[in-house]
């Protein structure tokens, strides 16, 4: 997943990070579900990774935020 969508993206190393863990995550309950294996602990994982999104979409919301002030 790349974080550069368009040519005026710069990348940014705390989504970057955010999402490499969010994907370790994801690989690891979607190993367990085609296993047949899914448990609590893929539960927590999803979770965590709902939280992982949601922290992704607060700083772009804040750095956008903090952006805008910038140029002002």
């Amino acid at each position: 997943m790349s974080q550069l969508d368009s040519e005026d993206d710069r990348y940014d190393v705390v989504v970057d990070t955010l999402t490499e863990k969010k994907d370790k995550l994801w690989k690891i309950t979607q190993q367990n579900i085609n296993a047949d294996m899914f448990n609590i602990m893929d539960q927590i994982r999803l979770e965590q990774i709902y939280q992982l999104d949601k922290a992704i979409q607060c700083w772009n919301k804040y750095k956008h935020e903090w952006i805008d002030d910038e140029t002002k």
